[in-house]
């Protein structure tokens, strides 16, 4: 009986053991999970971060490119301008010169 006693003991000794080194294991992955779950939330935060600085860089380079855009078509119309009034002057000129030609 003794004996008997002995080997339950033993058993459930053994179990507790096991038991035991489960538990730490256990703790072990939590403690794991945890810390890529931070891991993971610092990403997050990186890439949100990024994402902000990217559309901010993104919508100054619309804006100056609208800016540009605009300048030149602002220099297109003077060049237009300043070439419609050579065209002028030249027509004047000519006009003036067969004139002179006739008197």
């Amino acid at each position: 009986m003794s004996s008997k006693m002995n080997i339950l003991q033993n058993k459930a000794d053994d179990i507790g053991n096991v038991a035991g080194l489960s538990l730490e294991k256990q703790k072990e992955v939590l403690k794991g999970q945890s810390e890529a779950l931070n891991g993971l939330q610092s990403l997050t935060q990186f890439q949100s971060k990024a994402l902000e600085e990217s559309r901010a860089v993104l919508q100054q380079l619309a804006n100056f490119g609208h800016e540009q855009q605009e300048e030149l078509l602002q220099r297109q119309e003077k060049l237009q301008q300043a070439h419609d009034h050579l065209v002028e002057n030249s027509k004047s000129m000519l006009a003036a010169q067969v004139e002179l030609q006739k008197t």
